[in-house]
């Protein structure tokens, strides 16, 4: 499992901290958490931003949402409970961020840390959406990936950001 130094390392977020301590202490020495045995009610205002991805037929189905939080949703403006991430996701950024970091969660192993902004530009507004976001391989034994499961921040600027993937 990673330590939390190295998340310390990417991101001062300390909702990301608490999710991060949160799964590092729910993986009880092992290299994965068990995304069935995590209690999501031990960090309850966070779970609007929580998102878990099945990776069980990832070559059949692709990444498909399990759940997705209410925070998680809203900036999909619908539930994307059952929806393939490789069928949502539109972004201009869909190789590095879907196909080099979230896939790669599942082939890898390996949590996927992304830092993005997103230009929205119409006649009435001209603002960055910014994304935070973090990715962690589940295991129910220990070796296999089946599940992933993350923790997405989302907010509106006048600035961008310079855009971070990490495979950690």
């Amino acid at each position: 499992m990673i330590t939390i130094d190295q998340i310390k390392e990417l991101t001062e977020n300390p909702d990301i901290l608490t999710f991060m301590e949160f799964l590092i202490n729910s993986s009880e020495g092992k290299a994965f958490p068990d995304y069935k045995k995590l209690d999501l009610m031990e960090i309850p205002a966070l779970v609007p931003n929580v998102w878990v991805i099945d990776f069980r037929e990832i070559e059949n189905r692709g990444c498909l949402f399990h759940f997705s939080g209410t925070e998680v949703d809203r900036n999909y403006n619908r539930n994307i409970t059952g929806i393939p991430l490789e069928e949502l996701y539109s972004g201009n950024d869909f190789e590095r961020l879907v196909e080099h970091c979230y896939q790669n969660v599942y082939y890898k192993k390996r949590p996927a840390y992304s830092k993005r902004s997103v230009h929205f530009h119409d006649g009435f507004i001209d603002k960055f959406r910014r994304i935070e976001a973090i990715l962690v391989p589940c295991s129910e034994d220990g070796e296999n990936v089946d599940f992933a499961i993350g923790l997405a921040f989302y907010n509106i600027s006048d600035e961008s950001t310079e855009n971070v993937y990490v495979l950690i």
